[in-house]
Parts: C-alpha cells; sequence; structure tokens
C-alpha cells in the first residue's frame, strides 16, 4: 500500500508515494601520509657542507701529512707531526652545495687523535681558496684560522674547531669549488706543544 507524506531526512518526498530504502553510505577513503616538513632549522641552525675523511687529503708540494692506519689497519688516517718543529698540511677540495649560504662564515671541525700522548696541545690552522675566482694553477687562501687544543686523552678521538668568518673566504658562494688547507702549526712552539703525532680521522665543513 502507499505511504502518504513519508519523507526520509533531508530529502522530500511527494504525497502517496512509495520510499525507496537508502543506499549505503561508501567506506571513508583512508587520508595519505603527512607531508614531511621542510629540513634545518630557521635560525640559529647550522648545516653541514661537506664532510672529509682524512686520508681524502691531497699534498702540497712540500711538508705533507702521510697516509697511515690504525685500529690495526681499519682506520685510514692522515699523520701529522711535531718532527723538526716543521708544519705539515693536506689540501682537501669540494664544491659548497646548492642554496648554500656563508654569511656568517664557515666552522671546520678536525676529528683526531694522538697516538699515546695526553697531554700538550696540537694547534691547526685552517684556510679557505675559492678555485672559482682564479687560475687553477695558483693558490690563493685566504686569511687562516687557528685553534689549539689537547688531546682528550692517549688515542682518544678529540675534536678540535676553527671558526673561519666570512670575511676570510674569498667571496666563496653556493656551487663553487674550493680548496681546503689543513696544517698542523708545529712552527709555533708556544701554542703546539705536544711532541706526540696527530691522527687526523675526519674533518667536517659546517655552515653556522
Amino acid at each position: 500500500m502507499p505511504t502518504p507524506g513519508v519523507a526520509i531526512p533531508g530529502s522530500v518526498v511527494p504525497s502517496g508515494s512509495a520510499v525507496s530504502p537508502g543506499g549505503a553510505q561508501g567506506i571513508p577513503g583512508a587520508q595519505g601520509p603527512a607531508g614531511a616538513s621542510g629540513g634545518g632549522s630557521g635560525t640559529g641552525g647550522t648545516l653541514t657542507m661537506a664532510v672529509f675523511r682524512g686520508m681524502d687529503g691531497q699534498p702540497p708540494t712540500t711538508a705533507f701529512g702521510y697516509f697511515a692506519t690504525r685500529d690495526s689497519g681499519g682506520l685510514g688516517v692522515l699523520q701529522f707531526t711535531k718532527s723538526g718543529n716543521t708544519d705539515t698540511s693536506a689540501v682537501y677540495t669540494g664544491v659548497l652545495p646548492q642554496g648554500a649560504t656563508l654569511t656568517s662564515g664557515l666552522k671546520i671541525i678536525l676529528f683526531w687523535a694522538s697516538v699515546t700522548a695526553t697531554t700538550g696541545n696540537v694547534e691547526w690552522s685552517a684556510a679557505i681558496d675559492n678555485v672559482n675566482a682564479h687560475s687553477i694553477d695558483t693558490d690563493s687562501y685566504g686569511t687562516p684560522a687557528l685553534t689549539a687544543n689537547a688531546p682528550a686523552g692517549a688515542a682518544v678521538m678529540t675534536s678540535t674547531t676553527i671558526t673561519l668568518p666570512n670575511a676570510n673566504l674569498q667571496s666563496l658562494t653556493a656551487e663553487q669549488p674550493f680548496k681546503l688547507l689543513i696544517t698542523r702549526k708545529a712552527s709555533d712552539t708556544s701554542n703546539d706543544t705536544m711532541s706526540d703525532i696527530a691522527s687526523l680521522f675526519l674533518i667536517q665543513v659546517k655552515s653556522y
């Protein structure tokens, strides 16, 4: 029998019409995963520009660090000696990443260890050459910065942070090649006083 005037909520059914059952409601679609948030902090953050192994260092023309291994041959390092109070160096090459900002400069963090020494300081120097700015057949390093500190213990990993202000970077910008000169300043006998070898494991280059 027709059912006069019956309506499903939300719809209008003319009087005298039969009411059809409502269609089944579909299952809600699964919500997609949230997008990843942008990396890095807006202020006060740091950004790694490059990481080098100690043994990646290329020798300058004279007085260079030499390759060796620690941990029974498991860890390759570059050795910087105190012998004859002669400075020893190595050159590391890289390209600044896209979007790099060097407004405040760079921090060069060296990870190194003594062999047996527990006292005395090692003085390290870092300088940047903007290879993009001149002939690749010449060196033109900016003003170096120096930091000295003692080993954390015999054969214990030690870190040394060297701060290079923007003024020392020769107008280096993103996506430009550069050279990084690392030197043990053994000739500075007032500040480099550790008689032992310094084994350089890793170098981290960071903006700040």
